[in-house]
Parts: C-alpha cells; structure tokens; sequence
C-alpha cells in the first residue's frame, strides 16, 4: 500500500536530481549524462515507497508523535499599567508591580527594562529596594528568573519628575509616559506595562483602581472594583467618584453607588469598558490626573448572543422592579422546533415551543447529549423584564449541520409604548452580526437570523419585501406555562 512520503524520502530525491544535473522528465536518456536514464516521477516514488521507505516514513511518524507539546508560559501582571498621578518636583514615588505565573509551564523572566524612548523619570529597581528584598538576582538570558505556577514576585518602579509638567491647549496635563519591558518565555514576549505620571508645585491625592477579576472578563461577570489603595496628598481621602464609559446599550450602575471607594458593576454586554475614578483629599483637592481603568468583556462560547433595546418612554432604563420597564425576550430555536404558522409562510414557526426554544421560559432546554458534563445545550444566561436588557443566549459546542433561528418577542410594553431593539451574535468571540435599534411595539415577533453550523454563518431573515421580518400581535395559543 502506498504511504504519505516523508520529508526525509523527499528530501533524498531532491539532492540526487540536484547532483545529477538532470531532468527526471521524460524517459530517453539525459543530455550529458548518458549513464543515467530519467523515470517519470511518480512510478519511482511508488516504487520507492514499496521497496522499503516504509520504515523510514514510519519512524518519521513515530518521532513526530512522541514530541511533546509544551504550553507557552504565561505571565499576569498587576497592575496591568501604573499612574503615578501628581507628585511632587524632585521627590521619588514607588509603585509595586507584581509578575505571576498563571499556568503549569514555569515562567522564566530574561529582562526588564524601561522602554527606550520613555520619559527618563521613570526607573525600575529590581533585588532590592531600602531594604526589601525582591527578585533574588537581575535577570538575564542566560541566567533567568523562574517563577512557578502560581507564584508571583515583586519588583517596584518608580517615579521622580525633574521639572513641572507643561498643559496643552484644552489645559490638561501633558503627562510625563512611559513603557515597562518584561521579557519571558510566554506567548507574550515582550510584555509591555504602561507608565504615566506627572509633577506639580503641590502633590495632590493619586487615584488607584483595581479589579479583582482583572481586566478581561466573559459577558454576566461582577465586577469588584477598588478605590481604597488610593493614596492622599497633605490630607487623607475623604472622596471617591466614578464614572464608565460602557458599550452602546449596557445599562449597569455601580453598586450601591458611584460614590463608595470599593463599588460592585454587572459586565453583562460584550466590549470595552473604561472605569474612570477621581478621589478628593480632606482639603478640597482633586486628584490632579483620574485613574483609568479598561476591562474587555468577551464571550468564550461558540455562539453567544445579545439583545438590548431602549424605549424612549422609559425615562430611567436602569432601574430594577415589576413592570418599571419594558419587557422584550430573546428566543434561541433549534430545527426540531414545531408549532403553528402565525407568520403565514407555510412552515410552522417553533416559537414558544416547550422544548426547542430557548427563552425564559425554558432556560436551559436538554437538546444535545445525555451526559450532564457535556456543555452542549444553550443557556438563556439572562432574563430582563423591566427594561434595556441585556438577555443572552450561549452555547458552547453546537450540533453539527444545523441552522438554528434567532427571534424577538415584544412581550409586555407595561404602558412604555414602543422599544429599539438590538441583536449581536458573536462567534467564538468575534461580532459577526449585528441588527440595530428595530423598532418593536407590543406582541410583535421578530425572526432576526438564522445561524448556521458548523460554518458559523449568520444571514439575516427579511420578508418578502425585503424589510425585517415582524409578526404583529403573535400570540402562541398552544403555548401555556408549567
């Protein structure tokens, strides 16, 4: 039986035509080289491979699969950047940055340095610093740093602006920036920590943030921000305020309030956001320069999905109770979903169906294995019912050659009129799709799009003229609550 052929096989019949200086096309005998006769390539392959390469290719195989296959380390930082804030003229700030090892290949540390081009008032000590012992030596390539998995060191960077810092046009602070270099045997090479700071004739109260889950999170997380590692000018802090910038059309609010130094905030749509917290001191002065905070929401599942609206009624989307908003539902349909034809296209529509559709009121249908440890059934991850959303759908191993269906279900308008809705669907966290701000009214159905697997494509579903496809007034008179 003829065998894939082997590199080295490959690579044997490439010198020998080299050496001879010959062609291998043909059959006649090669110009200048009478004593040989060229074969057509690929009988002598054939042949080759049956006379005895077998062995080879074998033991090429072999070697390839008892290489072990070895994880990049990896390496977590915190904080993922450092400001410094205001400080005073002359005067050296320290900061500790903490390195981690976060998996079972240990992580070896071969450099770090202030990036060339950064300003010169920042530094980095390394073994010691006024008596507090760090890193046990500086390290090199040849001589690195090995952190295990799971454990961290310290090293502490600091800061001492020479002159006073100049303002651009908008009079803000043109601040003093930098970069920190750690270079380590994880995928991320050169890892790169951000640096920034300034100086001013009196030093004012330096806002601090950090979160406890760090700065990339899957859609649902709390987040546990903290302000109280912020630290006082001439007075100690007697206020804290924050803001966010979040993606178009989240709602969360900080917990209990913005005010607090250590507030709690939901993540629950996909993307950027930036936490901004200024602090004041008993004087009355405001940190000269807000700490800045950016986490990413990604979803992790194959399939994730998300619906949003806002109603313009609803003159406050975020707060929480029964029927204070707007109340639209997100349906996740599999093919075997069965019911009438309210949309009157001559198949039945599935939705609402008791155990192929994924809404509220089956949450978590049993659609593909037995096997509870298998997560491959959807999860309606959230229900909102009082307005804004977000409700999600994941799923983390779809069927194969499927295509499931998207819908919209304006349930109860509870007297706020009409709703903008929006759909993204995400595929292994990439934004493939997305329908934005379709106006609904109350009972209205919305087939949004279909999503095909295992190709991952997702067309959107119109009518016959074109337009979003909405059925108004649908009501599932099959359809009666457990």
């Amino acid at each position: 039986m003829c065998k894939r052929l082997s590199g080295t096989v490959l690579a044997v019949l490439l010198v020998f035509g080299g050496l001879s200086g010959c062609s291998l096309e043909g059959r006649e005998a090669v110009d200048g080289c009478p004593e040989l006769v060229a074969y057509d390539v690929t009988r002598q392959v054939d042949s080759l491979v049956s006379d005895g390469f077998d062995a080879i290719d074998e033991r090429h195989d072999s070697a390839e699969e008892e290489i072990p296959r070895v994880e990049p380390a990896c390496i977590e930082v915190n904080p993922p950047e450092v400001n410094f804030g205001g400080k005073k003229c002359g005067e050296e700030a320290p900061q500790e940055v903490r390195i981690r090892s976060c998996n079972e290949t240990p992580l070896e540390i071969y450099g770090i340095r202030v990036k060339e081009g950064s300003s010169p008032d920042f530094g980095v000590v390394l073994t010691n610093y006024n008596g507090e012992e760090l890193l046990d030596h500086e390290p090199t390539e040849e001589d690195p740093v090995v952190i295990p998995n799971g454990s961290e060191v310290s090293i502490i960077v600091t800061f001492i602006p020479h002159d006073f810092n100049e303002l651009d046009d908008n009079s803000n602070v043109i601040l003093d920036e930098g970069d920190l270099v750690i270079t380590t045997n994880s995928s991320q090479t050169n890892k790169e920590i951000h640096l920034s700071g300034a100086s001013f004739c009196m030093e004012c109260a330096t806002a601090v943030i950090k979160c406890a889950e760090g700065d990339e999170v899957v859609p649902q997380t709390v987040l546990h921000l903290s302000g109280d590692e912020s630290y006082p000018g001439c007075f100690e802090i007697e206020k804290w305020e924050w803001s966010v910038e979040q993606p178009v059309g989240s709602q969360s609010v900080f917990v209990p309030s913005h005010t607090v130094p250590n507030p709690t905030f939901e993540a629950n749509v996909a993307g950027s956001y930036l936490f901004v917290l200024d602090v004041w001191d008993g004087g009355g002065v405001r940190s000269c320069i807000p700490a800045a905070y950016e986490v990413l929401v990604i979803p992790c599942e194959a399939i994730h999905i998300e619906l949003l609206w806002n109603t313009p009624e609803d003159t406050d989307e975020s707060d929480t109770g029964p029927e204070v908003g707007s109340d639209l539902d997100l349906h996740f349909l599999h093919p075997w979903a069965s019911g009438p034809d309210l949309d009157l296209d001559g198949e039945p529509d599935g939705w609402f169906d008791n155990l192929f559709d994924c809404f509220w009121h089956r949450p978590h249908p049993n659609w593909g294995s037995y096997d509870p440890a298998i997560n491959d059934d959807p999860g309606l991850d959230r229900d909102d019912t009082d307005g804004a959303g977000p409700e999600n759908v994941n799923l983390d191993i779809p069927e194969e050659n499927v295509t499931y269906r998207v819908g919209v279900h304006y349930f109860n308008d509870h007297g706020y009129g009409p709703s903008y809705a929006t759909v993204r669907v995400y595929i292994y966290a990439y934004l493939v799709f997305e329908a934005p701000e379709v106006m609904l009214v109350d009972k209205d159905m919305w087939e949004v799009c279909t999503v095909d697997w295992p190709s991952g494509k997702v067309l959107p579903v119109v009518a016959d003229d074109g337009s979003n496809k909405i059925t108004p007034q649908y009501e599932n008179p099959y359809f009666f609550q457990d």
